[in-house]
């Protein structure tokens, strides 16, 4: 079982934030090539992973937390002592709440390879429903145009916040081992 809480998810203009707090348990991560000053944080009992783009899982307790890399770089904050280190693709990192060791790894574990393969299986289905949702708005657009100004017509016009076009948002896919 895990226990991860989505602790903060806001938009500042073009950025997004996406905090989550690991108190312990298994994630698996897989977040977009981030834009502007968006951040996608993991905070565990022992330690913060920050990323902008990455495939990545954490295993986290009390005591200490163990990030894996698939692909791209976690940098990672020892919350106690303040060290940041960096995990690269196909390492490792222990963090204890002193100190982190980063080693090289041939293959993923087991539960991450699981749940890799599940999202990846998934993915097809998620990105149809993205394009139902993007073609029923453009629909709803085409539907109501937005009227030209005219002489007797107020120039502004109020427009249905519900047929807005979504902003490019990071679609972080996180799988949670139960």
């Amino acid at each position: 079982n895990s226990q991860i809480a989505l602790s903060e998810y806001s938009r500042d203009g073009d950025s997004w934030i996406i905090k989550i707090n690991q108190i312990f348990g298994r994630s698996w991560n897989r977040v977009q090539k981030l834009i502007g000053g968006s951040i996608y944080e993991v905070n565990t009992p022992t330690a913060v992973a920050t990323v902008r783009g990455t495939t990545f899982a954490i295993d986290a307790d009390a005591s200490g937390s163990a990030i894996t890399v698939d692909e791209g770089e976690v940098v990672a904050r020892i919350i106690e002592t303040k060290q940041e280190v960096r995990i690269q693709k196909q390492e490792t990192a222990d963090i204890s709440k002193k100190e982190a060791v980063v080693r090289k790894i041939e293959k993923l574990p087991e539960w991450v390879e699981k749940h890799k393969r599940e999202v990846e299986r998934e993915t097809p289905k998620i990105q149809e429903i993205k394009r139902e949702i993007e073609r029923k708005v453009e629909f709803r657009r085409e539907e109501r145009p937005i009227p030209t100004p005219t002489p007797f017509r107020p120039t502004t016009t109020i427009i249905n916040t519900e047929i807005e076009r979504p902003s490019p948002t990071p679609t972080p896919i996180s799988k949670i081992e139960t």
